[in-house]
């Protein structure tokens, strides 16, 4: 249930998006570029963005000055090739030259075109063979994964450097940019809300997150070196805030995708705590235990992380987003298949705070967790004895089971249109009652040993070769071949 945001650079190196008009003394600019846009013209584009860009330095309009730099070099890209590395390169120069003002957005957005890039070539950089150190440094098409992840964790680190500045700035300002919808989209007690507002509310809190994120991200496990940063479960990772944000973990291993996240996450916390922004500390907190939870090891993990969710909301029950926390309790014990457990605590959230985003989430919780369910599984193979079928079921009082006999004809009609695993079931049906089943069986298991599949025409012509035919289907009878 984390918080996740839409932002408008992270599709900007997959497509174009509506151009939106920002301010009234840029409106006609704006217009010409989507004219240009839309007649298929990006040298013309690229000449109204270059004006735009101009403008914007001189009234010194950062918002403005970001869009045009990045619009400016999609169309840039188009006119060579629509390539996402010339686009990423050219990125690149912009930010050598730009206003220091915005060099902190703009490297966040590089890092996130990165990220976009590797998922995009994942194949590549997962297959690819450790490059040397003297590898070309400027060709990152080359790099391998470390390298690669070793640098857009270069410029997250850049970006965070002056943070006296970047705390000072309202996230507010880029709305238009940042945000798909401004007003927001949830209907919360206090009105319509923008949940980004709320929980990073400055840039610098923005760009912590974006940071977690690649730092979070599945793929940073591939790259974990011998001496990894590991956290124990009653480490301070589940601690209380003071707890975890005072914690001094030593480690070997200082540029652990885990350790860098840990930093962060008392980077965020404490900055929470001092601008006594107590919606942002509870939702950042839940996120930091949720994230202890992903990457911690030991027996107890699941019971203190538990604990330290019963234990932020107990400590801020009266805000209505401390329903994170007991909404995380209910899914944990959905889980563990504790049924009762789970719809108690959903149950609690929806009962104080119904008309939240919080409380929507655990009714849908309730209602998957009281939605009546039947599950069957049977073996694949059917042998001649022992054979199991497993039922189970949930907010039902009967479940009825009935096991037909079908007819070999049945069987067999249904199986012409099967794979090799019904055809497995079908020789063990049959077996006992085919002339040449020791046969059939042995060629059978050799093609799924190398892989190769033997469906019915396969059989059939096996049969054939040996002196067996398919009967007419008012014909068969027990046995599936007949002696010709």
């Amino acid at each position: 249930m984390r918080i996740r945001i839409k932002l408008v650079f992270a599709f900007l190196i997959i497509s174009f998006l509506p151009i939106t008009l920002f301010g009234e003394s840029f409106e006609k600019m704006w217009l010409g570029v989507n004219r240009a846009k839309q007649e298929g013209l990006p040298q013309t584009a690229v000449k109204e963005l270059e004006s735009i860009y101009q403008k914007a330095i001189e009234e010194k309009n950062h918002v403005e000055e970001i869009k045009a730099i990045c619009y400016k070099i999609i169309f840039e890209g188009l006119i060579q090739g629509n390539l996402p590395e010339e686009k990423i390169i050219r990125f690149e120069k912009a930010i050598e030259t730009s206003n220091n003002k915005i060099k902190p957005m703009l490297k966040a957005i590089l890092a996130r075109w990165y990220l976009n890039f590797y998922e995009r070539n994942r194949f590549r950089f997962i297959n690819r063979s450790r490059t040397s150190e003297n590898a070309d440094l400027k060709d990152f098409k080359t790099w391998d994964l470390p390298r690669l992840f070793n640098h857009i964790g270069e410029l997250y680190d850049s970006a965070l450097e002056d943070e006296k500045e970047i705390s000072n700035v309202p996230i507010e300002e880029y709305d238009d940019f940042l945000f798909e919808n401004k007003n927001g989209s949830e209907e919360e007690d206090e009105g319509k809300i923008n949940y980004e507002r709320v929980f990073k509310p400055t840039l610098y809190e923005f760009i912590i997150s974006e940071a977690l994120r690649f730092y979070e991200h599945e793929d940073q496990s591939i790259i974990k070196p011998q001496l990894a940063f590991e956290i124990k479960a009653d480490s301070k990772a589940f601690g209380s805030i003071e707890e975890f944000i005072n914690w001094k973990p030593e480690t070997k291993d200082s540029d652990s995708c885990n350790y860098k996240a840990l930093k962060l996450y008392q980077r965020l916390l404490s900055f929470n705590k001092s601008k006594k922004n107590e919606n942002a500390l509870i939702v950042n907190n839940v996120n930091r235990l949720l994230w202890a939870n992903k990457i911690a090891f030991g027996e107890d993990k699941t019971d203190r992380y538990i604990s330290a969710l019963k234990k932020h909301y107990n400590d801020y029950s009266n805000n209505q987003y401390s329903a994170f926390a007991i909404n995380m309790v209910a899914v944990q014990y959905k889980k563990k298949e504790d049924y009762i457990k789970a719809l108690d605590y959903a149950e609690k959230v929806y009962q104080k705070w119904p008309n939240t985003r919080y409380g929507k989430y655990a009714l849908d919780l309730i209602q998957r967790i009281k939605r009546p369910n039947i599950d069957y599984r049977v073996e694949k193979i059917i042998s001649t004895n022992k054979n199991q079928i497993k039922i189970s079921f949930k907010n039902l009082n009967h479940a009825y089971f009935r096991l037909l006999k079908r007819k070999d004809d049945e069987i067999i009609s249904y199986i012409d249109s099967v794979d090799e695993a019904c055809v497995g079931v079908l020789y063990s049906l049959f077996k006992d009652h085919w002339p040449f089943g020791d046969a059939a069986v042995k060629i059978f298991n050799k093609k799924r040993e190398e892989n190769q599949s033997m469906g019915l025409s396969e059989l059939t012509a096996f049969a054939n070769e040996n002196g067996y035919t398919l009967p007419k289907e008012k014909t068969r009878s027990k046995s599936l071949f007949i002696k010709k």
